[in-house]
């Protein structure tokens, strides 16, 4: 580990910059629907090295902007999707969207990793690291974009277990538990005592295996249901994308998932799913089309942001 991190941090100009971008692409595949969660051990250590060695506060700045600019850049690959509905008039776009976006977003990381450096107490690199990552992380979903896409702790999905825990700690406070347990090995690379290097480590994993185990016995001991008695409708209306967003459309689209809502006349269900961009329009704000589709209270109409579903329970 000391001889990465000696390599590592004698990287100069765009060889630095290049080694940056590669290790934000490689902590993409720790996300969904990859789950290379291991691959963080590489990517977020390499990234407090070069934090620590940088010489200017510009050159930290530098690392955790070209750092964030891999990780966006393959995490939003999918933008492109968008353009090519109607290729001919909106594919000039695409580079706009799939670069522009990851460089703005890139701010963020850049960001934490300038107030690390500032800081640089490198026997707490680790820690101080997860901690600027994560209130970043917590910016970007609240304040300025609001796009709280790619979160680190969504590399925690892969287990139910410590999934689990964002009942408690939320989204943001598994985002600091994964940057921690694999910010901490950044320790290894010093030069350091081997107690100064080693007890962190031992530390981090038995707080990972007390919380994998906490939650484990959690599950286990949940009650078993082997049915819920509740009648669920999944609707899909299969209409064109180039239709979705058409003014002229809106409304027989509209109609068309009513329809296919109240089914055959057959047991009537408790929850109808519509998918994702169902209706171009916010249901919750449209009094008149809760109505029509019977959708109940507005407090009932909302987005499941992990399925990316619109959900409306009926009365």
């Amino acid at each position: 580990m000391v001889r990465a991190r000696v390599f590592i941090t004698q990287l100069k100009g765009w060889r630095r910059w290049l080694f940056c971008l590669a290790m934000g692409a490689l902590t993409t595949a720790a996300l969904p629907p990859l789950h290379a969660i291991p691959l963080l051990l590489i990517s977020f250590p390499a990234l407090i090295w070069l934090i620590q060695s940088s010489p200017r506060l510009r050159d930290a700045l530098s690392a955790g902007w070209w750092f964030g600019f891999g990780h966006f850049t393959i995490g939003f690959y999918w933008l492109a999707n968008a353009f090519l509905v109607d290729a001919a008039r909106f594919a000039w776009l695409i580079p706009a969207a799939v670069l522009g976006l990851p460089a703005l977003l890139a701010l963020f990381p850049a960001i934490a990793s300038a107030l690390c450096w500032r800081i640089r107490r490198r026997g707490v690199a680790g820690v101080t690291f997860a901690l600027l990552w994560t209130a970043m992380e917590w910016l970007r979903g609240h304040m300025l974009t609001g796009f709280p896409w790619n979160l680190i702790g969504y590399s925690w999905t892969f287990s139910d277990e410590i999934s689990q825990l964002a009942a408690t700690v939320g989204i943001y406070g598994l985002s600091l538990i994964a940057l921690t347990v694999f910010g901490i090995p950044a320790l290894l690379g010093d030069n350091g005592g081997f107690r100064l290097r080693l007890v962190p480590q031992i530390v981090a994993i038995a707080a990972a295996a007390a919380i994998w185990g906490y939650d484990y016995l959690r599950l286990a001991a949940a009650p078993r249901y082997e049915s819920t008695g509740i009648i669920v409708r999944l609707v899909q209306a299969n209409i064109p994308q180039a239709d979705k967003w058409r003014a002229d459309r809106r409304e027989p689209n509209f109609r068309r998932f009513v329809e296919l809502s109240k089914g055959d006349g057959g047991p009537r269900p408790r929850v109808i799913v519509w998918p994702e961009t169902a209706v171009p329009f916010f249901l919750s704000r449209e009094i008149g089309r809760r109505q029509a589709g019977r959708c109940g209270r507005a407090s009932h109409c909302g987005v499941l942001r992990t399925h990316m579903v619109a959900c409306v329970q009926v009365d």
